[in-house]
């Protein structure tokens, strides 16, 4: 926006200016502009002076400074679609963090529940004594180890939806927070 602002007024050098001008004066009193003859006034009077100024030759400074800002703008431009890529990558990349978490959390959620039948067969064989308490003890730990790999996925869960929360600008905007 202020680069498109920037060649519009590159634009305008291009263009003639109109100004003007007022005096009032009381007495005796001259109006003056540097590089016009003075303009004398005796007595009480108003005057105005309208004038026009038409741009003719600069030695291509006015293009230059055209060039400048066009220049300017296409960088903003460039800069512009660099933090938009980069932002939707981050946002791509956050989002595929939490659809993995959450399919690692599912199949741990499945390991734990295998472990558990696993874990029961094994104490009940032992109960009855058809089985060994090794087989209960690993039984056991696999369950452990399961549970332990399903609080980690959920884990993983969580910053990962933190993390895609704070990529979509949800965690740093006032209006999202509940009142």
């Amino acid at each position: 926006m202020a680069a498109q602002t920037g060649i519009k007024a590159a634009r305008a050098n291009f263009m003639p200016k109109i100004f003007a001008a007022a005096n009032v004066t009381w007495g005796s009193n001259s109006f003056s502009l540097a590089g016009l003859p003075a303009l004398s006034q005796q007595g009480v009077g108003d005057s105005v002076l309208l004038g026009i100024t038409v741009p003719l030759f600069d030695g291509g400074l006015r293009d230059a400074q055209l060039q400048d800002a066009e220049s300017k703008a296409a960088v903003a431009r460039s800069d512009f679609q660099r933090v938009q890529y980069a932002a939707v990558t981050e946002i791509v990349t956050a989002r595929n963090s939490l659809r993995t978490a959450l399919q690692s959390y599912h199949a741990a959620t499945a390991l734990v529940d295998a472990s558990q039948i696993t874990y029961n067969a094994a104490l009940a064989a032992y109960n009855k004594g058809m089985g060994t308490i090794d087989a209960a003890t690993t039984a056991d730990t696999a369950l452990l180890n399961a549970r332990q790999s399903q609080i980690d996925a959920r884990a993983a869960v969580m910053v990962s939806a933190i993390k895609l929360a704070f990529v979509l600008g949800k965690l740093t905007s006032n209006h999202d927070l509940p009142q």
